[in-house]
């Protein structure tokens, strides 16, 4: 019989603790890299354009959540989410005076 899913875990009896700590999973890492461009042009003496463009999750990293670690669960030990959003990308053009 192979090892895993629900045989390795079981429900402590009523009144009982189990013998697990309390947070006995972990999850993979966590990667994001973030990443903006700022161009400060000036118009006069006093006012300047200021061009920005920000880039999040730019290698565009799929970080995925823990495993279900509810052992009653159909789904248990598999991951079934992501934690980070995909590449998003913004740009803005600001006035300064």
């Amino acid at each position: 019989m192979a090892l895993g899913g629900t045989c390795l875990f079981a429900e402590p009896q009523p009144g009982q603790l189990g013998a697990l700590s309390q947070t006995p999973i972990y999850g993979p890492r966590l990667f994001t890299f973030d990443f903006s461009f700022l161009k400060r042009t000036k118009v006069t003496e006093k006012t300047n354009l200021e061009f920005r463009w920000e880039i999040f999750n730019l290698f565009n990293n799929a970080n995925f959540n823990i495993s279900d670690t509810d052992i009653t669960s159909l789904s248990f030990g598999q991951v079934l989410s992501t934690v980070t959003q995909p590449r998003l990308m913004q740009v803005a053009l600001r006035f300064n005076w």
